[in-house]
């Protein structure tokens, strides 16, 4: 059985930072629908044709639909969303045929009111070359799908070009799908710029875009992958190419937590305290149900009253490993104990 150890302890730290900037020259994406007044349970199908150098070393797609997406990436489901408030990414380099036409399908459907689906794909080469696909104009929509319309070589002839119904940005969605730092997952050799000890080389591998939070907490997963949390929202796998050319992807982890101020990857399971959010403050455990390598499936196993600075933090996994330390502050209640070593009268 793995116990929780939980010393209260109260720890300020001073780090410097920099400053991040976002760089400018992105496509902006649209949002587009088949017409311009969106019909209730209306249904819209959408696709994208496009050629791809061959070198490509990283690719990601994020998406949105106001209701509800479906992607496919050359015939290949991705996956469904009705959070168009959340903007949905996934890596998609291994569903791409380089040197070659792509294309990108979705489905999307609005239950009343404004609809739009939005859409930025972004891959790089080997030798740094950035490739940005956004949804706008240019792309196909029909009110009917056909068969084989997700694939290449469907004749679309007959679809029509979409409306656009806003910029991202506009209302009333907002900017949910912000622009990246452009060159955020390019590594960089910045021991020049820090005293380091002989021998050593210190080497940028990210850098943390505005648009994905203020990271607070970072574990290595069991195939050697960061899993990074932001401190008010998701978090993220980041994986690092063995190839030193290629950018350093980092893609949002599909778990239904926010707000983790710790994580520990431990005997095959992630751990997770939850201090920020919605969600019940405590830890969480989150194991891999579909063998993919990412967790996807949090469920809770102490909860904690207490939030913020003086909340719950850190999880560190004992020496013997039977064992997890929980460090939290001094606004944390001590949680109910099923079991104690010292009497408890």
């Amino acid at each position: 059985m793995l116990r929780f150890l939980i010393p209260l302890s109260v720890v300020l730290a001073l780090l410097p930072c920099r400053a991040q900037t976002e760089t400018s020259g992105q496509a902006t994406p649209s949002w587009i629908w088949k017409t311009n007044s969106p019909g209730d349970s209306e249904t819209v199908f959408f696709r994208r044709e496009f050629q791809l150098p061959a070198n490509i070393a990283s690719a990601a797609v994020t998406v949105t639909c106001d209701n509800w997406n479906r992607i496919l990436v050359n015939g290949e489901d991705l996956g469904m969303s009705d959070e168009w408030q959340a903007p949905r990414s996934y890596d998609v380099l291994s569903k791409l045929k380089p040197g070659a036409k792509n294309v990108i399908a979705v489905e999307g459907r609005n239950k009343g009111g404004s609809a739009g689906m939005a859409l930025r794909f972004r891959a790089t080469t080997r030798d740094g070359m950035k490739f940005h696909l956004v949804s706008d104009s240019s792309w196909q929509c029909s009110g009917e799908s056909g068969n084989g319309w997700e694939n290449l070589g469907f004749d679309a002839t007959a679809w029509a070009k979409p409306a656009v119904v806003g910029k991202m940005g506009d209302g009333p969605w907002g900017s949910i799908m912000p622009a990246e730092v452009e060159d955020a997952g390019v590594r960089a050799d910045m021991t020049k710029d820090y005293q380091v000890a002989p021998g050593f080389k210190l080497e940028r591998i990210y850098q943390v875009p505005k648009n994905q939070g203020s990271w607070v907490a970072v574990t290595v997963d069991g195939a050697g992958n960061l899993l990074c949390a932001d401190q008010y929202g998701k978090i993220y796998q980041v994986v690092i190419s063995a190839d030193p050319s290629a950018e350093t992807s980092a893609l949002p982890l599909d778990i239904p937590l926010q707000g983790a101020h710790g994580l520990l990857w431990h005997d095959g399971v992630l751990w997770v305290t939850v201090n920020e959010g919605s969600d019940q403050s405590g830890v969480w455990r989150v194991t891999d149900t579909n063998g993919d390598g990412k967790p996807d499936k949090p469920e809770l196993v102490k909860a904690f009253q207490g939030r913020g600075e003086h909340g719950p933090h850190a999880l560190v996994a004992a020496p013997d490993g039977r064992s997890i330390f929980v460090i939290a502050g001094n606004h944390t209640d001590v949680p109910e104990m099923e079991r104690s070593l010292p009497s408890r009268n």
